[in-house]
């Protein structure tokens, strides 16, 4: 009973030493062993109620190749007005009406800062549509590859109604963004404006764009 007795104080003087001693390393400045952190994961989103002009851009009206061999069509800036209509998903829209043998199109292109990026998740909400009544109504969305310098498909629609066209990027992220951190997004009306006996044209409209970025960091 007594050497049970002796055995528990010792038990408890090495548990208050163990103690002081970490109490001690930790307010005298002394760095704890094995102590560590996890950086979390990020998530910033890039639209255009701020910034318009100056870090994200938009071009404007139309296409004659769908999707075109090159990533700066279309080349109409946006003005402040129309930035504005494309800065909220508030059923306030940017239209466009295509010149015969053209596709009415939006580009977007966005300054992404972060580093470690995890994923990329675009959502475009808006209206495609054509006058022509036996189809080619909706919309297509495009990201530029600059590995391989053309544009990919990413998701496409043939309703005439507003939706939201979305893609979500986890693999070969860098393939996406330039090498001056530059994303480009291009959504172009699925039919030309043609002419056969009337004119049947072209017409896109975008309410609202984004591109949630996340990344690890602080």
């Amino acid at each position: 009973m007594a050497l049970m007795i002796a055995l528990s104080i010792f038990a408890i003087f090495l548990s208050s030493v163990y103690s002081n001693i970490l109490y001690a390393r930790q307010y005298a400045g002394i760095k704890i062993p094995f102590s560590f952190a996890i950086a979390g994961k990020n998530t910033k989103i890039y639209d255009f109620s701020n910034g318009a002009g100056i870090d994200k851009w938009a071009y404007r009206r139309q296409i004659n190749q769908r999707p075109p061999s090159v990533n700066y069509l279309p080349s109409i800036e946006f003005n402040a007005n129309q930035y504005n209509r494309i800065s909220a998903d508030d059923g306030i829209r940017q239209s466009e009406v295509a010149s015969i043998g053209y596709y009415a199109s939006h580009r977007f292109v966005f300054s992404i800062n972060e580093s470690n990026i995890t994923s990329l998740h675009i959502l475009w909400n808006g209206i495609g549509r054509n006058d022509w009544i036996f189809g080619g109504d909706g919309a297509t969305l495009y990201i530029w590859n600059y590995t391989s310098g053309s544009y990919e498909l990413w998701n496409t629609t043939t309703s005439a109604t507003e939706v939201n066209l979305e893609a979500n990027i986890s693999l070969g992220i860098s393939n996406y963004i330039s090498s001056d951190g530059n994303l480009t997004i291009l959504v172009a009306q699925n039919l030309p404006s043609f002419r056969f006996f009337f004119n049947f044209y072209s017409r896109l409209q975008t309410d609202y764009i984004k591109v949630d970025v996340t990344y690890i960091g602080g």
